[in-house]
């Protein structure tokens, strides 16, 4: 007889599959909110590998390791593609979210950093 552990965790980790091959799921509205500071330690184990995963509107970000976070709103329009590659250029981000911008402006990433940009 198998333990009831080990087959709870069996269950759980075929439910996770079954919910990460759901077909039609999409990319959710809103952006990742930027890492502020480097990690020390990432987590032990994802939390999700795609948005599909998370529940709500939250979306699978990046943040010490994959997890589900509540994104940051986006404005309409899309952001222009980077002019250049970054190399190493000390940060002058003036924006995190499109929130932080005037009017219809956009939080887009310039270079290295983000700035407000008309779209």
């Amino acid at each position: 007889m198998m333990n009831p552990a080990v087959v709870a965790l069996l269950v759980g980790l075929s439910l996770c599959a079954a919910v990460a091959q759901v077909p039609g799921c999409k990319v959710k509205r809103g952006r990742c909110p930027p890492m502020l500071a480097k990690c020390a330690l990432p987590l032990s184990e994802p939390e999700c590998q795609d948005d599909c995963i998370c529940l709500g509107e939250k979306k699978c970000c990046e943040l010490c390791g994959m997890k589900c976070l509540d994104p940051i709103e986006e404005k309409d329009g899309s952001c222009p593609p980077p002019a250049a590659l970054c190399s190493n250029v000390p940060s002058t981000e003036k924006c995190a979210k499109d929130a932080d911008c005037p009017g219809r402006q956009k939080c887009c990433i310039r270079l290295c950093d983000y700035d407000c940009t008309d779209v």
